[in-house]
């Protein structure tokens, strides 16, 4: 995730605004990201993000759905 948020910081910005309460994680997260990562790996970092993210949004409609 702290590559994806380092390497997006449009999707940061999105954070900051939607969440302010995690703004401080969220920074904290892409501060913590290796630099000098070659394009590929960026993009396997954001995959990575995404796929985790939206087993997350899936599960949590799977939740409501069944009334939980």
């Amino acid at each position: 995730m702290a590559v994806a948020l380092k390497a997006n910081p449009k999707v940061r910005w999105y954070f900051f605004h939607k969440c302010p309460e995690i703004a401080q994680a969220v920074e904290e997260q892409a501060a913590s990201a290796v630099c000098g990562l070659l394009p590929e790996q960026i993009r396997t970092a954001e995959k990575y993000a995404n796929e985790g993210w939206r087993h997350v949004l899936i599960d949590e409609r799977n939740n409501l759905q069944q009334g939980g």
